[in-house]
């Protein structure tokens, strides 16, 4: 069997159609609306995972670049010091 990533989206939605009509002529209205209730559950945590799993992904980028500025900052910092030095020492001479 394939792994998820390796069906196209056409199949995918080829997949879950067929999967829907099987389901629908098995069971009685009210058994494919439990069961689309369940399948609408999964979905929705599955969601709220991957919206969880984003937000961390994006904070620790968000931390990542932050901490890289702040390096390139302060590299400047210590640049420009070494300047204000160089200039004060011609100054004084």
């Amino acid at each position: 069997m394939k792994k998820i990533e390796d069906y196209t989206p056409d199949e995918l939605v080829a997949l879950t159609s067929i999967i829907g009509i099987l389901i629908g002529r098995k069971f009685t209205a009210p058994q494919k609306l439990a069961v689309a209730s369940i399948f609408s559950g999964i979905a929705q945590i599955l969601v709220i995972s991957v919206a969880q799993e984003n937000l961390i992904a994006s904070q620790e980028n968000a931390d990542i670049n932050l901490d890289t500025t702040n390096k390139n900052l302060q590299k400047q910092i210590d640049e420009l010091k070494k300047h204000i030095e160089k200039l004060e020492d011609d100054k004084n001479i």
